[in-house]
C-alpha cells in the first residue's frame, strides 16, 4: 500500500489545536490545579512555560512532519522530567496521544515504527515506576494503533474509490470505442448507398435525366448524412479488433423482436409508440434502440423480478425514450452503473439528456431525449 501524500501548508485546524493546547498549558501555570491531571507548580516556570511550549506548539505540523512531530513532543516531555518537576496537565497528556496517533495515520510504515520506538524509550528514561510506565505506555500505544487503523482503512477507501473510478473509465472507453465501431459502420453504409446510386446516376444521365437528378439528389442527402456521423465519430476511440461488421444495424423499427427476446427469458415488458413513427438518422436511431436495449437488460439484472414499460414518443425535433420498471432490486447505480455510462455516452454525442434513478414509489427509470436534426 503506498503512503499518504502529505499536505503542503499547515491546517488551519491543527493551528487552532496547538494554539488551544498552549493556551491550555498557561493556563495551567497559572492556576495550578484548577485543571484535570494538573498537580502543583514545584519547578522554574520558565523553563515549564518554554518546554510546555516545545510540548504542544509543534502539533500544528503534524500533517507535514508527523515523525518530527513525536520525537520533538516526546523529548521536550522528557526535558520537562529531567531539568524540573512537571504539571503533569492535561494539555501534556493530549499532546502527547495527538503526536502519537499523527505519526501512525501521516507518516510511512518505517517511519511510524520509528516514532513509536523513539517515543516508548523517552518515556522509558524517566518513569520509574512499573505501574505508571505500563500505563503511559498503553495510552501511547493505543494511540498509535488507531492512528494505523485508521490509515489502513483510509487507504483501502482510496483504493476502492480508485478502482471504480479505473472501472467507470474502463466502461466508457469502451461504449465509445463500442459507439465508433457502429457509426463506422453506419458511415460506410452511407458511402456504399451514395457509389451505387452514382452509378446508377451516371447510367441513366443520357436516357433518362429527371431520374438521374433524383440520384444525385439522394448522393448529396447521403453525403451530408455520412459527414454528419462522420463528425460525432471522430474523437472517439476505435479499438482495431478486426474488420467490421457491415451488416445491418438496429433500430427503433426493431423493438417489438427486442421487447420479445425480455420477454421470452422472463421480463414482462410493455411496449407504446406515441406520435408518428418516421425514419430517424441511422445513428440517432441506433443508439435509441442501444438505450432501450441496455435499459431493459439493467431491468432484467438488477430489478427482479420486475414489470417493464418502453415508451417511445415521436416529436418534431426529437425522440423521447423511457423505460420504468417496478422491481425493488438495487438498481444499476447502486451495483456500479456501468451501463449508464455507456447510455451517458450516446446521448452526449448527439447532444441529448438522459435522467436516471429510482423512483418514489420503488422501481428504476430511465428516460433520454435524442434531438432528431434533419434525417
Amino acid at each position: 500500500m503506498s503512503g499518504r501524500r502529505l499536505p503542503s501548508s499547515v491546517h488551519p485546524a491543527d493551528l487552532a489545536l496547538a494554539g488551544g493546547l498552549a493556551a491550555l498549558a498557561a493556563a495551567e501555570l497559572a492556576w495550578p490545579g484548577g485543571f484535570v491531571g494538573t498537580g502543583p507548580v514545584e519547578g522554574s516556570r520558565p523553563v515549564l512555560a518554554l518546554t510546555a511550549l516545545a510540548i504542544t506548539l509543534p502539533l500544528a505540523l503534524r500533517r507535514r512532519f508527523p515523525l518530527a512531530t513525536v520525537l520533538v513532543v516526546f523529548l521536550a516531555t522528557t526535558l520537562q522530567d529531567v531539568l524540573t518537576v512537571p504539571t503533569d496537565g492535561l494539555s501534556t497528556v493530549v499532546a502527547l496521544l495527538v503526536a502519537s496517533y499523527s505519526c501512525a495515520f501521516y507518516a510511512e510504515g518505517r517511519r511510524a515504527a520509528v516514532g513509536l520506538a523513539a517515543a516508548l524509550g523517552l518515556m522509558a528514561a524517566t518513569v520509574s515506576d512499573p505501574g505508571d510506565f505500563a500505563f503511559a505506555v498503553v495510552l501511547v500505544a493505543g494511540a498509535w494503533g488507531a492512528g494505523r487503523l485508521v490509515r489502513r482503512q483510509q487507504l483501502l477507501a482510496d483504493a476502492l474509490a480508485r478502482e471504480q473510478e479505473a472501472r467507470a473509465r474502463a466502461a466508457v472507453a469502451d461504449e465509445r470505442a463500442r459507439l465508433a465501431r457502429e457509426l463506422h459502420d453506419v458511415v460506410a453504409h452511407s458511402v456504399s448507398t451514395i457509389v451505387v446510386q452514382a452509378e446508377a446516376g451516371e447510367a441513366l444521365l443520357e436516357h433518362d435525366p429527371e431520374r438521374a437528378r433524383e440520384s444525385f439528389h439522394a448522393i448529396t442527402g447521403s453525403g451530408r448524412q455520412a459527414l454528419a456521423e462522420l463528425r460525432r465519430m471522430l474523437g472517439l476511440l476505435r479499438s482495431a479488433d478486426g474488420a467490421p461488421d457491415l451488416g445491418p444495424q438496429p433500430g427503433l423499427g426493431q423493438l417489438e423482436s427486442l421487447v420479445e427476446q425480455m420477454r421470452a427469458v422472463g421480463l414482462p415488458v410493455e411496449l407504446s409508440v406515441e406520435g408518428r413513427p418516421r425514419a430517424l438518422p441511422p445513428g440517432v436511431d441506433l443508439s435509441a434502440y442501444r438505450i432501450v436495449q441496455e435499459a431493459l437488460t439493467n431491468a432484467l439484472k438488477h430489478a427482479r423480478p420486475a414489470h417493464a414499460r418502453v415508451t417511445v414518443r415521436y416529436g418534431e425535433d426529437d425522440v423521447e425514450l423511457e423505460v420504468v420498471d417496478d422491481g425493488d432490486g438495487p438498481g444499476p447505480v447502486a451495483s456500479g452503473g456501468l451501463g449508464l455510462a455507456g447510455m451517458r455516452e450516446r446521448v452526449r454525442l448527439y447532444g441529448g439528456s438522459l435522467e436516471a434513478g429510482r423512483g418514489s414509489a420503488g422501481g428504476f427509470s430511465v428516460r433520454a431525449r435524442l434531438p432528431v436534426g434533419t434525417a
